[in-house]
């Protein structure tokens, strides 16, 4: 399989018609968002009614466009930082109840517009119903991966380290690794929402499982600017969620409650908490419980 290379700038309409100059074939849009398609000896240029131009394809053709743009528009750089990036994010990793959730996502470029449309964004900034809503539409626009490391398993790797942002970074170090192995990018750029100050660390944990040099790890605050990363957000809120709601469907049924709701937050978490084992014992608090979380042992430590 050929490796494949994306960029993407902003042109105009006449811009995109001196595509003309190359060896290549103009063709019709293939959705509602695009104003027009080009493809050349080995890449396709899709133009958007946004203006925004996605180059992508073999690295020879995409870098010969790549240049003609550059000449035409006086752009150096495109206009997204990390513009065909895979991006990872989190959920979970400061609730009480629940598991860390990391998923890692790769939008395909010629996807971009349509998740933008769609309201992709930071999950922080969504409301819960609308993430369950998106979650379909970004997996159908994507490659992806989603992993839940649910509370015994996460208290079992707390056990070995003591530390959650080393847990992160091994995981998401073999996410990356899943990845990159089935990715046809020639190069990748891997953007994840920073967790630990030690930015080193993922990097080392990646190099330590793969030999792949062409895979530069990045980690920047409020990742979440990024396309891809804002997808991996709600890819990850959207299974914390799913999570929430297995919960509350098991609770349910177990103990053929007409009423169940996990508390979200920390808010009377004590008051919560001794209700709950009150009612539910301590073994079912534990399962859902992170118990390395010194809240955990300010609530066991009330019930006596």
């Amino acid at each position: 399989m050929v490796a494949q290379v994306t960029r993407s700038y902003k042109i105009d309409t006449d811009q995109f018609k001196l595509l003309e100059r190359l060896n290549g074939q103009f063709h019709l849009p293939k959705s509602e968002y695009e104003q027009g398609r080009w493809i050349g000896q080995g890449c396709v240029v899709v133009f958007y009614k946004s203006k925004k131009a996605v180059v992508q394809g073999a690295a020879q053709c995409v870098e010969e466009v790549s240049q003609f743009f550059e000449k035409v528009t006086n752009q150096s750089i495109s206009d997204e930082k990390y513009v065909g990036s895979i991006g990872f994010d989190e959920a979970g990793k400061g609730e009480f109840f629940g598991p860390l959730v990391l998923a890692g996502c790769y939008p395909r470029p010629e996807s971009y517009e349509k998740l933008l449309a769609a309201g992709v964004q930071d999950s922080k900034k969504i409301a819960d119903n609308r993430i369950i809503t998106l979650d379909p539409i970004v997996r159908g626009l994507s490659d992806y991966e989603v992993r839940r490391i649910v509370p015994d398993e996460l208290c079992a790797l707390w056990n070995e380290t003591e530390n959650l942002s080393k847990i992160m970074s091994s995981e998401f170090a073999k996410m990356i690794k899943k990845m990159t192995d089935r990715s046809d990018l020639e190069e990748v750029t891997v953007v994840v929402d920073k967790f630990s100050s030690v930015t080193n660390r993922l990097t080392g944990d990646f190099r330590r499982i793969s030999n792949n040099k062409n895979v530069q790890i990045v980690q920047e605050e409020r990742g979440e600017k990024y396309l891809s990363v804002a997808c991996a957000s709600i890819l990850a809120r959207a299974n914390y969620l799913r999570w929430i709601e297995e919960t509350e469907r098991y609770f349910l049924s177990k103990f053929n409650l007409d009423e169940f709701k996990l508390l979200r937050g920390y808010n009377g978490l004590t008051e919560y908490g001794k209700e709950f084992v009150k009612r539910y014992g301590r073994e079912e608090f534990n399962r859902i419980s992170k118990r390395f979380f010194k809240s955990y042992s300010q609530v066991v430590s009330s019930l006596f």
